[in-house]
Protein backbone atom coordinates (compact mmCIF):
# COMPACT_ATOMS: atom_id res chain seq x y z
CA UNK A 1 0.00 0.00 0.00
CA UNK A 2 1.03 3.59 -0.65
CA UNK A 3 -1.61 5.44 1.35
CA UNK A 4 -3.99 4.92 4.24
CA UNK A 5 -6.88 4.63 1.77
CA UNK A 6 -5.14 1.65 0.15
CA UNK A 7 -5.07 -0.20 3.47
CA UNK A 8 -8.72 0.56 4.14
CA UNK A 9 -9.74 -0.62 0.65
CA UNK A 10 -7.61 -3.74 0.99
CA UNK A 11 -9.22 -4.74 4.29
CA UNK A 12 -12.72 -4.09 2.97
CA UNK A 13 -11.96 -6.20 -0.10
CA UNK A 14 -10.52 -8.98 2.06
CA UNK A 15 -13.66 -9.02 4.18
CA UNK A 16 -15.88 -9.26 1.10
CA UNK A 17 -13.80 -12.09 -0.39
CA UNK A 18 -13.02 -13.92 2.85
CA UNK A 19 -9.26 -13.49 2.41
CA UNK A 20 -6.75 -13.27 5.24
CA UNK A 21 -4.45 -10.25 5.49
CA UNK A 22 -0.88 -10.36 6.85
CA UNK A 23 0.75 -7.02 7.75
CA UNK A 24 4.55 -7.17 7.71
CA UNK A 25 7.65 -5.04 7.89
CA UNK A 26 11.17 -6.14 6.96
CA UNK A 27 10.56 -9.84 7.66
CA UNK A 28 13.28 -10.17 10.32
CA UNK A 29 11.04 -12.16 12.66
CA UNK A 30 11.95 -15.76 13.47
CA UNK A 31 8.64 -17.12 14.78
CA UNK A 32 6.61 -17.00 11.55
CA UNK A 33 4.52 -14.18 12.99
CA UNK A 34 3.86 -12.47 9.64
CA UNK A 35 3.57 -15.57 7.45
CA UNK A 36 0.42 -17.05 5.94
CA UNK A 37 -1.69 -17.44 2.83
CA UNK A 38 -3.70 -14.47 1.64
CA UNK A 39 -2.90 -10.80 1.07
CA UNK A 40 0.52 -9.58 2.24
CA UNK A 41 0.53 -5.93 3.34
CA UNK A 42 4.18 -4.87 3.03
CA UNK A 43 4.41 -1.63 4.99
CA UNK A 44 8.19 -1.33 4.61
CA UNK A 45 8.11 0.06 1.06
CA UNK A 46 6.07 3.27 1.31
CA UNK A 47 5.12 3.91 4.94
CA UNK A 48 8.58 5.27 5.77
CA UNK A 49 7.95 8.85 6.87
CA UNK A 50 9.05 10.40 10.16
CA UNK A 51 6.09 12.68 10.62
CA UNK A 52 7.04 14.63 13.73
CA UNK A 53 10.00 14.99 16.08
CA UNK A 54 9.20 16.42 19.49
CA UNK A 55 11.34 17.25 22.49
CA UNK A 56 10.75 13.83 24.07
CA UNK A 57 8.83 11.83 21.49
CA UNK A 58 8.56 11.07 17.80
CA UNK A 59 5.74 10.17 15.38
CA UNK A 60 6.62 7.67 12.66
CA UNK A 61 5.02 5.47 10.06
CA UNK A 62 5.49 1.71 10.58
CA UNK A 63 7.94 1.24 7.71
CA UNK A 64 10.59 3.53 9.19
CA UNK A 65 13.77 1.54 9.86
CA UNK A 66 15.04 1.68 13.45
CA UNK A 67 18.60 2.58 12.49
CA UNK A 68 17.46 5.35 10.13
CA UNK A 69 15.24 6.80 12.85
CA UNK A 70 18.10 6.84 15.32
CA UNK A 71 20.43 8.54 12.85
CA UNK A 72 17.85 11.33 12.43
CA UNK A 73 17.18 11.58 16.17
CA UNK A 74 20.91 11.71 16.91
CA UNK A 75 21.04 15.17 15.31
CA UNK A 76 18.98 16.34 18.28
CA UNK A 77 20.86 14.23 20.82
CA UNK A 78 18.02 11.69 21.11
CA UNK A 79 17.40 8.03 20.31
CA UNK A 80 14.78 5.29 20.37
CA UNK A 81 15.93 3.26 23.36
CA UNK A 82 15.21 -0.42 22.61
CA UNK A 83 17.83 -1.94 20.33
CA UNK A 84 16.71 -5.04 18.42
CA UNK A 85 19.46 -7.00 16.71
CA UNK A 86 18.75 -5.93 13.12
CA UNK A 87 18.48 -2.16 13.62
CA UNK A 88 19.54 -1.41 10.05
CA UNK A 89 16.72 -3.56 8.66
CA UNK A 90 13.95 -3.89 11.25
CA UNK A 91 11.02 -1.49 10.92
CA UNK A 92 9.34 0.34 13.77
CA UNK A 93 6.04 -1.36 13.00
CA UNK A 94 7.66 -4.77 13.31
CA UNK A 95 9.46 -3.86 16.53
CA UNK A 96 6.23 -2.62 18.13
CA UNK A 97 4.19 -5.57 16.85
CA UNK A 98 6.64 -7.98 18.51
CA UNK A 99 7.31 -5.74 21.53
CA UNK A 100 11.00 -5.81 20.68
CA UNK A 101 13.60 -4.83 23.26
CA UNK A 102 17.17 -6.07 22.82
CA UNK A 103 20.25 -5.98 25.02
CA UNK A 104 19.56 -2.63 26.67
CA UNK A 105 16.25 -3.59 28.27
CA UNK A 106 17.79 -2.80 31.67
CA UNK A 107 17.88 0.88 30.75
CA UNK A 108 15.11 1.40 28.22
CA UNK A 109 12.63 -1.45 28.59
CA UNK A 110 10.76 -2.73 25.53
CA UNK A 111 8.82 -1.13 22.67
CA UNK A 112 5.56 -1.32 24.64
CA UNK A 113 7.12 0.86 27.34
CA UNK A 114 7.88 3.55 24.72
CA UNK A 115 4.54 3.53 22.89
CA UNK A 116 2.26 6.49 23.61
CA UNK A 117 -0.38 6.32 20.87
CA UNK A 118 -1.17 4.64 17.56
CA UNK A 119 -3.30 5.16 14.52
CA UNK A 120 -4.67 1.80 13.45
CA UNK A 121 -6.97 0.33 10.83
CA UNK A 122 -9.21 -2.43 12.16
CA UNK A 123 -10.36 -5.44 10.19
CA UNK A 124 -13.59 -3.72 9.04
CA UNK A 125 -11.60 -0.85 7.51
CA UNK A 126 -12.40 1.64 10.26
CA UNK A 127 -9.57 3.97 11.33
CA UNK A 128 -8.95 4.78 15.00
CA UNK A 129 -6.50 6.55 17.28
CA UNK A 130 -5.73 4.55 20.39
CA UNK A 131 -3.80 5.61 23.47
CA UNK A 132 -4.60 5.46 27.18
CA UNK A 133 -8.36 5.83 27.64
CA UNK A 134 -10.11 6.46 30.97
CA UNK A 135 -12.98 4.32 32.26
CA UNK A 136 -13.81 6.41 35.33
CA UNK A 137 -15.20 8.63 34.02
CA UNK A 138 -15.68 6.89 30.70
CA UNK A 139 -13.91 8.79 27.96
CA UNK A 140 -16.49 9.98 25.37
CA UNK A 141 -14.63 8.74 22.29
CA UNK A 142 -14.37 5.65 20.12
CA UNK A 143 -11.18 4.86 22.00
CA UNK A 144 -13.11 4.97 25.26
CA UNK A 145 -15.74 2.65 23.80
CA UNK A 146 -13.09 0.10 22.77
CA UNK A 147 -11.37 0.41 26.13
CA UNK A 148 -14.65 -0.36 27.90
CA UNK A 149 -15.20 -3.44 25.76
CA UNK A 150 -11.73 -4.79 26.51
CA UNK A 151 -12.12 -4.11 30.23
CA UNK A 152 -15.44 -5.98 30.30
CA UNK A 153 -13.81 -9.03 28.71
CA UNK A 154 -11.09 -9.08 31.35
CA UNK A 155 -13.58 -8.63 34.20
CA UNK A 156 -15.54 -11.66 32.99
CA UNK A 157 -12.42 -13.85 33.04
CA UNK A 158 -10.15 -12.69 35.89
CA UNK A 159 -8.92 -16.23 36.51
CA UNK A 160 -7.42 -16.44 33.03
CA UNK A 161 -4.73 -13.88 33.78
CA UNK A 162 -3.80 -15.63 37.03
CA UNK A 163 -2.78 -18.77 35.11
CA UNK A 164 0.17 -16.95 33.53
CA UNK A 165 2.03 -14.53 35.78
CA UNK A 166 5.70 -14.72 34.80
CA UNK A 167 8.16 -13.59 37.46
CA UNK A 168 10.27 -11.63 34.98
CA UNK A 169 10.42 -7.88 34.28
CA UNK A 170 9.67 -8.00 30.55
CA UNK A 171 6.00 -7.91 29.54
CA UNK A 172 6.65 -9.95 26.41
CA UNK A 173 4.77 -10.54 23.18
CA UNK A 174 1.05 -11.27 22.98
CA UNK A 175 -1.97 -9.46 24.38
CA UNK A 176 -0.61 -7.77 27.53
CA UNK A 177 -3.95 -7.51 29.30
CA UNK A 178 -2.56 -7.67 32.82
CA UNK A 179 -0.26 -4.74 32.09
CA UNK A 180 -2.67 -2.56 30.09
CA UNK A 181 -6.13 -3.03 31.63
CA UNK A 182 -6.77 -1.33 34.96
CA UNK A 183 -9.80 -0.35 37.01
CA UNK A 184 -9.70 3.26 35.86
CA UNK A 185 -8.18 3.11 32.39
CA UNK A 186 -7.11 0.88 29.50
CA UNK A 187 -4.03 1.60 27.44
CA UNK A 188 -5.10 0.38 24.01
CA UNK A 189 -1.87 1.49 22.37
CA UNK A 190 0.17 -0.72 24.68
CA UNK A 191 -2.30 -3.56 24.13
CA UNK A 192 -1.64 -3.31 20.38
CA UNK A 193 2.12 -3.56 21.06
CA UNK A 194 3.07 -7.22 20.87
CA UNK A 195 -0.16 -8.22 19.14
CA UNK A 196 1.67 -9.32 15.96
CA UNK A 197 -0.73 -7.69 13.51
CA UNK A 198 -3.66 -9.80 14.69
CA UNK A 199 -5.81 -6.91 15.98
CA UNK A 200 -5.26 -4.23 13.35
CA UNK A 201 -2.86 -2.63 10.88
CA UNK A 202 -0.61 0.05 12.34
CA UNK A 203 -0.24 3.20 10.22
CA UNK A 204 1.23 5.65 12.73
CA UNK A 205 3.14 5.35 16.02
CA UNK A 206 3.94 7.92 18.69
CA UNK A 207 6.92 6.78 20.75
CA UNK A 208 9.04 8.17 23.55
CA UNK A 209 12.67 9.02 22.84
CA UNK A 210 15.66 9.20 25.17
CA UNK A 211 18.73 11.39 25.46
CA UNK A 212 21.89 9.87 23.99
CA UNK A 213 24.33 8.98 26.75
CA UNK A 214 27.39 11.19 26.97
CA UNK A 215 29.67 8.24 27.65
CA UNK A 216 29.56 4.46 27.19
CA UNK A 217 31.86 1.70 28.32
CA UNK A 218 32.05 -2.08 28.10
CA UNK A 219 33.71 -4.87 30.03
CA UNK A 220 34.30 -8.27 28.42
CA UNK A 221 34.77 -11.16 30.87
CA UNK A 222 35.99 -14.45 29.38
CA UNK A 223 35.07 -17.64 31.26
CA UNK A 224 36.50 -21.15 31.18
CA UNK A 225 33.10 -22.75 31.71
CA UNK A 226 29.65 -21.76 30.49
CA UNK A 227 27.84 -22.66 33.71
CA UNK A 228 30.20 -20.46 35.76
CA UNK A 229 29.56 -17.54 33.42
CA UNK A 230 25.81 -18.11 33.73
CA UNK A 231 26.09 -18.17 37.52
CA UNK A 232 27.94 -14.84 37.55
CA UNK A 233 25.45 -13.37 35.05
CA UNK A 234 22.64 -14.20 37.44
CA UNK A 235 24.37 -12.57 40.40
CA UNK A 236 26.31 -9.57 39.10
CA UNK A 237 24.98 -6.25 40.52
CA UNK A 238 22.99 -4.46 37.84
CA UNK A 239 23.05 -0.96 39.36
CA UNK A 240 24.47 1.38 36.75
CA UNK A 241 24.51 -1.22 33.98
CA UNK A 242 22.62 -0.76 30.74
CA UNK A 243 23.28 -4.30 29.44
CA UNK A 244 24.49 -7.69 30.63
CA UNK A 245 24.77 -10.27 27.83
CA UNK A 246 26.06 -13.86 27.82
CA UNK A 247 27.44 -15.60 24.69
CA UNK A 248 28.50 -19.24 24.40
CA UNK A 249 31.57 -20.78 22.74
CA UNK A 250 29.81 -21.52 19.46
CA UNK A 251 29.13 -17.83 18.88
CA UNK A 252 32.64 -16.89 19.96
CA UNK A 253 34.12 -19.39 17.50
CA UNK A 254 32.11 -17.75 14.72
CA UNK A 255 33.39 -14.36 15.87
CA UNK A 256 37.01 -15.53 15.74
CA UNK A 257 36.42 -16.87 12.21
CA UNK A 258 34.76 -13.60 11.20
CA UNK A 259 37.61 -11.23 12.04
CA UNK A 260 41.14 -11.35 13.40
CA UNK A 261 40.26 -8.69 15.99
CA UNK A 262 37.95 -11.05 17.84
CA UNK A 263 40.47 -13.85 17.54
CA UNK A 264 42.95 -11.64 19.41
CA UNK A 265 40.41 -10.62 22.01
CA UNK A 266 39.20 -14.11 22.93
CA UNK A 267 41.72 -16.07 25.04
CA UNK A 268 42.29 -19.79 24.33
CA UNK A 269 40.02 -22.04 26.33
CA UNK A 270 37.17 -19.51 26.51
CA UNK A 271 33.76 -21.21 26.76
CA UNK A 272 31.61 -18.13 27.42
CA UNK A 273 31.70 -14.34 27.31
CA UNK A 274 29.90 -11.96 29.64
CA UNK A 275 29.48 -8.49 28.12
CA UNK A 276 28.68 -5.67 30.52
CA UNK A 277 27.81 -2.13 29.43
CA UNK A 278 27.39 1.03 31.45
CA UNK A 279 26.43 4.51 30.31
CA UNK A 280 26.60 7.83 32.09
CA UNK A 281 27.32 11.53 32.02
CA UNK A 282 31.08 11.16 32.62
CA UNK A 283 33.83 8.62 32.03
CA UNK A 284 34.35 8.37 35.79
CA UNK A 285 30.70 7.46 36.31
CA UNK A 286 30.82 4.76 33.63
CA UNK A 287 34.13 3.34 34.84
CA UNK A 288 32.79 3.24 38.38
CA UNK A 289 29.66 1.33 37.36
CA UNK A 290 31.69 -1.26 35.46
CA UNK A 291 34.15 -1.64 38.32
CA UNK A 292 31.33 -2.10 40.83
CA UNK A 293 29.84 -4.87 38.71
CA UNK A 294 33.19 -6.63 38.32
CA UNK A 295 34.02 -6.35 42.03
CA UNK A 296 31.22 -8.69 43.04
CA UNK A 297 33.36 -11.65 43.99
CA UNK A 298 34.10 -13.23 40.59
CA UNK A 299 36.75 -15.93 41.24
CA UNK A 300 39.88 -15.44 39.14
CA UNK A 301 39.99 -19.19 38.59
CA UNK A 302 36.78 -18.93 36.53
CA UNK A 303 38.34 -16.58 33.99
CA UNK A 304 40.13 -17.75 30.85
CA UNK A 305 42.13 -14.53 30.49
CA UNK A 306 42.29 -10.83 31.33
CA UNK A 307 39.09 -8.82 31.37
CA UNK A 308 38.88 -6.20 28.61
CA UNK A 309 37.51 -2.85 29.74
CA UNK A 310 37.18 0.10 27.40
CA UNK A 311 35.35 3.42 27.22
CA UNK A 312 36.55 4.16 23.70
CA UNK A 313 33.71 4.45 21.14
CA UNK A 314 35.45 2.19 18.61
CA UNK A 315 35.93 -0.62 21.14
CA UNK A 316 32.35 -0.29 22.38
CA UNK A 317 31.06 -0.55 18.80
CA UNK A 318 33.26 -3.58 18.09
CA UNK A 319 32.07 -5.32 21.23
CA UNK A 320 28.44 -4.87 20.22
CA UNK A 321 29.16 -5.98 16.69
CA UNK A 322 30.46 -9.21 18.16
CA UNK A 323 27.35 -9.65 20.31
CA UNK A 324 24.71 -8.71 17.73
CA UNK A 325 26.00 -9.34 14.23
CA UNK A 326 27.67 -12.66 14.94
CA UNK A 327 24.34 -14.10 16.08
CA UNK A 328 22.91 -13.17 12.68
CA UNK A 329 25.79 -15.04 11.02
CA UNK A 330 24.26 -18.30 12.23
CA UNK A 331 21.92 -18.07 9.24
CA UNK A 332 24.91 -18.36 6.90
CA UNK A 333 26.08 -21.71 8.20
CA UNK A 334 26.32 -24.27 5.42
CA UNK A 335 24.97 -27.80 5.28
CA UNK A 336 21.56 -29.30 5.90
CA UNK A 337 22.00 -29.21 9.69
CA UNK A 338 21.31 -25.63 10.73
CA UNK A 339 20.33 -23.61 13.80
CA UNK A 340 16.52 -23.51 14.02
CA UNK A 341 14.90 -20.82 16.26
CA UNK A 342 11.77 -22.77 17.21
CA UNK A 343 12.39 -22.49 20.99
CA UNK A 344 13.90 -19.03 20.65
CA UNK A 345 13.35 -16.12 22.99
CA UNK A 346 12.18 -17.16 26.46
CA UNK A 347 12.84 -15.45 29.78
CA UNK A 348 13.30 -16.80 33.31
CA UNK A 349 13.93 -15.04 36.63
CA UNK A 350 17.56 -13.97 36.72
CA UNK A 351 18.29 -15.79 39.98
CA UNK A 352 17.25 -19.04 38.24
CA UNK A 353 19.06 -18.39 34.98
CA UNK A 354 22.08 -20.62 35.66
CA UNK A 355 20.02 -23.61 36.76
CA UNK A 356 17.62 -23.18 33.84
CA UNK A 357 20.44 -23.02 31.31
CA UNK A 358 22.01 -26.14 32.83
CA UNK A 359 18.69 -27.99 32.53
CA UNK A 360 18.18 -26.73 28.96
CA UNK A 361 21.63 -27.90 27.87
CA UNK A 362 21.00 -31.29 29.49
CA UNK A 363 17.67 -31.57 27.69
CA UNK A 364 19.37 -30.90 24.37
CA UNK A 365 22.23 -33.28 25.08
CA UNK A 366 19.70 -35.96 25.96
CA UNK A 367 18.31 -35.56 22.45
CA UNK A 368 21.77 -35.71 20.90
CA UNK A 369 21.69 -32.04 19.87
CA UNK A 370 23.97 -29.06 20.08
CA UNK A 371 22.70 -25.47 20.20
CA UNK A 372 23.88 -21.89 20.37
CA UNK A 373 23.00 -19.86 23.46
CA UNK A 374 22.83 -16.08 23.64
CA UNK A 375 21.26 -14.49 26.70
CA UNK A 376 20.30 -10.96 27.66
CA UNK A 377 21.14 -12.17 31.13
CA UNK A 378 20.38 -8.91 32.90
CA UNK A 379 16.66 -9.62 32.55
CA UNK A 380 16.84 -13.40 32.12
CA UNK A 381 16.09 -13.57 28.40
CA UNK A 382 17.51 -16.55 26.49
CA UNK A 383 17.92 -17.05 22.72
CA UNK A 384 18.61 -20.72 22.03
CA UNK A 385 18.88 -22.31 18.59
CA UNK A 386 19.25 -26.09 18.35
CA UNK A 387 20.94 -27.49 15.24
CA UNK A 388 18.54 -29.68 13.25
CA UNK A 389 18.20 -31.17 9.78
CA UNK A 390 14.65 -30.35 8.73
CA UNK A 391 14.88 -32.57 5.67
CA UNK A 392 14.62 -35.67 7.87
CA UNK A 393 11.33 -36.76 9.46
CA UNK A 394 13.07 -37.83 12.68
CA UNK A 395 14.19 -34.31 13.41
CA UNK A 396 10.78 -32.82 12.61
CA UNK A 397 9.14 -35.43 14.84
CA UNK A 398 11.47 -34.44 17.66
CA UNK A 399 10.70 -30.72 17.47
CA UNK A 400 7.26 -30.65 19.19
CA UNK A 401 8.43 -32.96 22.00
CA UNK A 402 11.55 -30.92 22.59
CA UNK A 403 9.65 -27.63 22.44
CA UNK A 404 7.02 -28.89 24.86
CA UNK A 405 9.63 -30.04 27.38
CA UNK A 406 11.60 -26.79 27.00
CA UNK A 407 8.57 -24.52 27.43
CA UNK A 408 7.33 -26.60 30.37
CA UNK A 409 10.68 -25.96 32.04
CA UNK A 410 10.29 -22.23 31.39
CA UNK A 411 6.87 -22.18 33.09
CA UNK A 412 8.18 -24.27 35.99
CA UNK A 413 10.90 -21.64 36.48
CA UNK A 414 8.35 -18.83 36.65
CA UNK A 415 9.38 -17.67 33.18
CA UNK A 416 7.84 -16.22 30.03
CA UNK A 417 7.41 -18.20 26.80
CA UNK A 418 7.83 -15.29 24.38
CA UNK A 419 9.55 -12.01 25.12
CA UNK A 420 10.44 -10.07 21.96
CA UNK A 421 10.26 -12.47 19.00
CA UNK A 422 6.53 -13.19 18.96
CA UNK A 423 4.41 -16.26 19.61
CA UNK A 424 3.84 -16.60 15.88
CA UNK A 425 3.49 -20.01 14.27
CA UNK A 426 6.21 -21.54 16.42
CA UNK A 427 4.60 -21.02 19.85
CA UNK A 428 0.87 -20.30 19.56
CA UNK A 429 0.06 -24.03 19.60
CA UNK A 430 1.63 -24.25 23.07
CA UNK A 431 -0.54 -21.39 24.33
CA UNK A 432 -3.68 -23.37 23.53
CA UNK A 433 -2.27 -26.63 24.86
CA UNK A 434 -0.75 -25.54 28.19
CA UNK A 435 -2.52 -22.23 28.98
CA UNK A 436 -6.10 -22.91 27.81
CA UNK A 437 -7.83 -20.31 30.01
CA UNK A 438 -5.52 -17.55 28.79
CA UNK A 439 -5.89 -18.77 25.22
CA UNK A 440 -9.69 -18.57 25.44
CA UNK A 441 -9.45 -14.99 26.74
CA UNK A 442 -7.08 -14.07 23.92
CA UNK A 443 -9.53 -15.62 21.45
CA UNK A 444 -12.24 -13.37 22.89
CA UNK A 445 -10.00 -10.32 22.42
CA UNK A 446 -9.26 -11.37 18.87
CA UNK A 447 -12.97 -11.83 18.11
CA UNK A 448 -13.73 -8.41 19.58
CA UNK A 449 -11.35 -6.62 17.21
CA UNK A 450 -11.50 -9.03 14.26
CA UNK A 451 -14.69 -11.13 14.35
CA UNK A 452 -14.03 -12.68 10.91
CA UNK A 453 -10.46 -13.60 11.93
CA UNK A 454 -9.00 -12.04 8.79
CA UNK A 455 -5.91 -10.42 10.30
CA UNK A 456 -2.87 -12.68 10.51
CA UNK A 457 -4.72 -15.89 11.46
CA UNK A 458 -3.01 -18.85 13.08
CA UNK A 459 -1.37 -16.87 15.89
CA UNK A 460 -2.17 -15.71 19.41
CA UNK A 461 -5.97 -15.51 19.65
CA UNK A 462 -6.69 -17.94 16.84
CA UNK A 463 -8.95 -20.73 18.22
CA UNK A 464 -7.07 -23.39 16.26
CA UNK A 465 -3.38 -22.52 15.82
CA UNK A 466 -1.49 -24.94 13.56
CA UNK A 467 0.98 -27.50 14.93
CA UNK A 468 4.61 -26.46 15.23
CA UNK A 469 5.78 -28.42 12.20
CA UNK A 470 2.86 -27.61 9.90
CA UNK A 471 4.65 -24.84 8.00
CA UNK A 472 8.31 -25.76 8.16
CA UNK A 473 10.42 -24.68 5.21
CA UNK A 474 11.39 -27.80 3.28
CA UNK A 475 8.80 -29.95 5.04
CA UNK A 476 6.99 -30.78 1.81
CA UNK A 477 10.14 -32.04 0.10
CA UNK A 478 11.04 -33.93 3.24
CA UNK A 479 7.70 -35.71 3.24
CA UNK A 480 8.45 -36.91 -0.27
CA UNK A 481 11.97 -38.00 0.54
CA UNK A 482 12.56 -41.70 0.83
CA UNK A 483 16.00 -41.41 2.34
CA UNK A 484 16.50 -43.00 5.77
CA UNK A 485 16.69 -40.81 8.84
CA UNK A 486 20.17 -39.75 9.99
CA UNK A 487 22.16 -41.94 12.30
CA UNK A 488 20.77 -41.94 15.81
CA UNK A 489 17.20 -41.06 14.82
CA UNK A 490 14.85 -43.37 16.71
CA UNK A 491 12.55 -45.78 14.97
CA UNK A 492 8.94 -45.84 16.12
CA UNK A 493 8.78 -46.62 19.81
CA UNK A 494 12.49 -46.09 20.49
CA UNK A 495 13.95 -43.59 22.90
CA UNK A 496 13.75 -39.92 21.98
CA UNK A 497 17.35 -39.44 20.80
CA UNK A 498 18.38 -37.63 17.65
CA UNK A 499 21.90 -36.85 16.54
CA UNK A 500 21.98 -33.28 15.25
CA UNK A 501 25.21 -31.54 14.39
CA UNK A 502 27.39 -32.93 17.16
CA UNK A 503 29.33 -35.21 14.79
CA UNK A 504 30.55 -32.36 12.58
CA UNK A 505 30.83 -28.69 13.39
CA UNK A 506 29.11 -26.31 10.92
CA UNK A 507 31.15 -23.82 8.94
CA UNK A 508 30.49 -20.35 7.54
CA UNK A 509 29.84 -19.97 3.86
CA UNK A 510 32.10 -16.90 3.89
CA UNK A 511 35.59 -17.36 2.50
CA UNK A 512 36.93 -16.25 5.88
CA UNK A 513 35.39 -19.26 7.64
Amino acid sequence: PRRLDDIVACLQFAAEQGLSVHPRGAGTGVAGESLGRGIILDLSAHFRTIREIGAEDVVVEPGVVVGQLNRVLARSGRQFGPDPAHVDVSTMGGVVSRNGSGSRFLRYGAARDQLRAVQIVLADGSVHRFSRHTLRPLEPSTGGMWAQRVAELVRRHPEALETYRPEVPSSGAGYALAETVGDDAVDLAKLIAGSEGTLGVLVELRLATHALPACQGVALLFFRRFHEAAQVAGEVPLAGLSACDLLDRRLLDLAAQETATYGKWIPPGTEALLLLEAVGATRAEVAGALQAAMSSGIPESCLAGPTRVSLEPHDVAEAWRLAKHIVARLARLTGTTRPVPFIEDVAVPRNRLASFLADARQLLRGSGLIASFYSHAGHGQVHVRPFLDLQHPGHRTLMPRLARAFFDAVLASGGRISTEHAWGLSRSWYLKERLPALHRLWCDVKELFDPLRLLNPGKLGDPDPPPLTAHLRGAESARRAAAPAPAGTPASGEANHVVGASDKEPTLSSGRA
